[in-house]
């Protein structure tokens, strides 16, 4: 499964936010892949047995089946924490 690209905020000398693409090497993003686990059930990437697809958290970056969370996007840890804070 290819995972989508880590997008992320940066600015510029001339201190204007843009966003940019980070692209990985080949290598580093099946190394990524591999090393993933399920932050909901703790099932690694390469011995997942669901057909669901896996999810980037938005706030701490894990990866986590979409159905392993009870939130969108946000795994369940952040999404706990984010529901407190309101």
């Amino acid at each position: 499964m290819k995972r989508p690209l880590k997008r992320r905020k940066y600015e510029s000398e001339s201190s204007d936010e843009t966003e940019g693409e980070i692209h990985l090497d080949d290598e580093e993003e099946v190394s990524d892949e591999n090393e993933a686990v399920c932050v909901g059930c703790e099932e690694p990437y390469l011995l997942t047995k669901k057909s669901v697809d896996w999810i980037q958290c938005i706030i701490c970056n894990r990866w986590l089946h979409d159905d392993c969370t009870s939130f969108l996007n946000i795994c369940e840890p952040c999404g706990r924490l984010t529901a407190r804070k309101k």
